[in-house]
């Protein structure tokens, strides 16, 4: 129903679908709240999203999925400060994705930005890029058209006090050295820790996907050390496990978990290089 209402343009309709969950997150479960909250995404519906995605981190504020994909739709909507602590937690449960880290790299920046637009004034638009592979017209005498209207003049720095200023650059400093030294970190990722399964149940809780060497960043082959922690909805430890996955550049290695804890509903994992 969601694929149809985006493929149809009738995304209104969606409101009407999931009335229910938007009306009262609190009486439905983790998992229907992370679906309803997909499809509004999906349709750019972004506020709805954002209230079934904080009803799901409600439930679950530790699950790899909700910390993503509420990080996700505030950046959307440049709520870069309710954004920064979901992907610092993020980080923190699943240190070797990627994709994670350029969540923080974006909520750093968002932040940094805004403290120079309230320094120096909001940044000016710049003029779209010509458009590619055009054909020549052929040389044609047409009456010269009208001059186009002046743009407005960019609007001028904000007036404030020496101390006021001071302090908005020394917070766009920080957070843009914040956002570089993340995204360094993105970018030396030596090892890459994909998930292919986590699913939770009362008899038992599977974690499995991969370890694979960076392609573009030296590694060390060998037998690499995953610890894996299985939390309750308070971020406390159910189950502590390790494993050792053999890893090399031609191969990712490969892992599975199996947990037994009724109150088992997220993870965090660090892992060990060999030595």
């Amino acid at each position: 129903m969601c694929r149809v209402a985006i493929a149809s343009g009738d995304t209104s309709s969606l409101r009407v679908t999931y009335k229910e969950p938007l009306a009262n997150p609190s009486a439905f479960s983790y998992s229907d709240l992370m679906n309803s909250g997909v499809c509004m995404s999906r349709a750019d519906l972004e506020l709805e999203a954002t209230l079934l995605f904080r009803g799901a981190f409600d439930k679950n504020p530790y699950h790899r999925d909700v910390l993503s994909n509420l990080a996700i739709v505030l950046l959307r909507q440049d709520h870069h400060d309710q954004a920064l602590p979901l992907a610092l937690r993020l980080v923190s449960v699943e240190p070797n994705n990627p994709d994670n880290i350029q969540l923080l790299v974006l909520a750093y920046a968002g932040i940094a930005q805004r403290s120079r637009s309230a320094r120096v004034g909001p940044k000016t638009a710049s003029p779209p890029p010509a458009t590619k592979g055009a054909t020549k017209a052929p040389a044609t005498k047409v009456p010269a058209a009208p001059a186009a209207p002046a743009a407005p003049a960019p609007p001028a720095a904000p007036k404030m006090s020496a101390a006021t200023s001071d302090s908005l650059f020394n917070i766009e400093k920080a957070y843009t050295d914040s956002a570089v030294s993340s995204n360094a970190r993105r970018d030396s990722l030596q090892v890459r820790v994909s998930l292919s399964d986590f699913t939770t149940g009362k008899e038992k809780t599977v974690l499995q996907g991969s370890v694979r060497l960076s392609s573009t960043v030296t590694a060390t082959e060998g037998e690499y050390t995953l610890k894996v922690d299985f939390l309750d909805v308070n971020g406390g430890v159910v189950v502590a496990q390790e494993a050792k996955v053999a890893v090399t550049n031609q191969r990712a290695g490969r892992f599975k978990f199996e947990a037994v804890g009724p109150t088992i509903l997220a993870f965090r994992y660090s892992i060990v290089a060999p030595k």
